[in-house]
C-alpha cells in the first residue's frame, strides 16, 4: 500500500469518526458547512433500497434520532463501509497492513455504533420516559387547573434545566401541532416513538380531553398517583429479588475466594512436611 492510499484511508477514517461524534453532540445544525454533508448523506441513502431506509429510520427513530440525524448516521455508515471496502479491493486486501485493518475496523465500529446500539438506547429511552410520567402528569394537571389550554400547558411544562425522552417527544408533538399537523396525528407519532402501555394510556387521556373536552386535571392527578404506586411496588419487588440474584456471583466468585487462604495454608503444610 503506497502513501497516497494510506492517506485516503486515514482521511476517510478521521472524517467518519468526527461525523459520529458531531452527530452525538448534535452540533451539525449549527454549522452551515454541514448542510452540504447532509445533502451528500441524503444522496447516499437515496441509492439504498427503500426497505433498508425504512428499517433504519424506524430503529433510529425509536432510539431518539430525528430524520436528519438518521440520514447522517445512515449515510456516514454506508459511505465509510463502501470506501474502506473499495480501498481494500484496490490494495489487494491491505496485505500485511494490520494497522490499516485496525484503523478501518475502528472507523466502521464508530460509524455503525449508533445503528447497532439503537435497540438498547430505545429501551433505555422508554424506561426513562415511563419514570418521568408521574411528575409530568402532575405538572400538566396543575397547569390545566390554572386555566391553560392543553397545547399551551404542554409547552409550559417543558423544563429548561433537565431534558428527558418524554419531554423531547412532547416538544416534538407541540412542534408538529404548530406546523399544522392535527393533535391526533401528532399523538399517534408520539405513541410510535415511545411504544409502551404507560405512554399509550397517557396519550389516550390527552386525546380524550382534546376531542371531548372532558376534565383532564383530575384524571392526570389520579394517574400520576397510580404510576407512583406502581413504581414503588416495582422497586420493592426488585429489592426483594436482589438476594436471589446475588447467589450465583457469590457462589462463583466470593465463596471460592474465601477458600484460597485455607487451601494455601494446607498446601504449604503438605509441602513443608514433604
Amino acid at each position: 500500500m503506497n502513501g497516497l492510499e494510506m492517506l485516503i484511508v486515514s482521511m476517510v477514517s478521521i472524517s467518519a469518526m468526527c461525523s459520529y461524534f458531531l452527530i452525538q453532540l448534535g452540533v451539525f445544525h449549527r454549522v452551515s458547512l454541514f448542510g452540504y454533508y447532509q445533502r451528500f448523506c441524503l444522496g447516499i441513502t437515496a441509492m439504498l433500497p427503500s426497505a433498508w431506509n425504512n428499517k433504519l429510520a424506524y430503529l433510529l427513530g425509536h432510539a431518539g434520532y430525528d430524520n436528519s440525524q438518521s440520514i447522517r448516521i445512515t449515510g456516514t455508515a454506508f459511505f465509510a463501509s463502501i470506501g474502506i471496502l473499495a480501498l481494500g479491493l484496490m490494495s489487494h486486501g491491505f496485505e500485511g497492513q494490520w494497522g490499516v485493518w485496525g484503523l478501518g475496523g475502528v472507523t466502521l465500529w464508530c460509524c455503525w455504533l449508533p445503528i447497532l446500539n439503537a435497540g438498547r438506547r430505545s429501551k433505555l429511552r422508554q424506561r426513562q420516559a415511563v419514570c418521568a410520567l408521574p411528575a409530568t402528569m402532575e405538572l400538566l394537571a396543575m397547569l390545566l387547573g390554572a386555566g391553560y389550554p392543553l397545547v399551551a400547558a404542554l409547552k409550559k411544562s417543558f423544563s429548561h434545566y433537565r431534558d428527558h425522552p418524554l419531554q423531547d417527544e412532547l416538544k416534538r408533538v407541540v412542534n408538529l401541532v404548530r406546523t399544522g399537523t392535527s393533535f391526533a396525528d401528532a399523538m399517534n407519532a408520539f405513541n410510535d416513538r415511545l411504544p409502551t402501555p404507560e405512554i399509550r394510556v397517557f396519550s389516550n387521556l390527552l386525546l380524550q380531553s382534546s376531542q371531548q373536552g372532558s376534565g383532564l386535571s383530575t384524571l392526570l392527578e389520579k394517574q400520576a398517583q397510580v404510576r407512583r404506586e406502581v413504581m414503588a411496588a416495582e422497586i420493592e419487588q426488585r429489592a426483594q429479588e436482589s438476594p436471589v440474584r446475588l447467589l450465583f456471583p457469590l457462589a462463583l466468585f466470593i465463596f471460592p475466594a474465601t477458600l484460597v487462604p485455607f487451601i494455601g495454608v494446607i498446601a504449604a503444610k503438605i509441602m513443608w512436611q514433604v
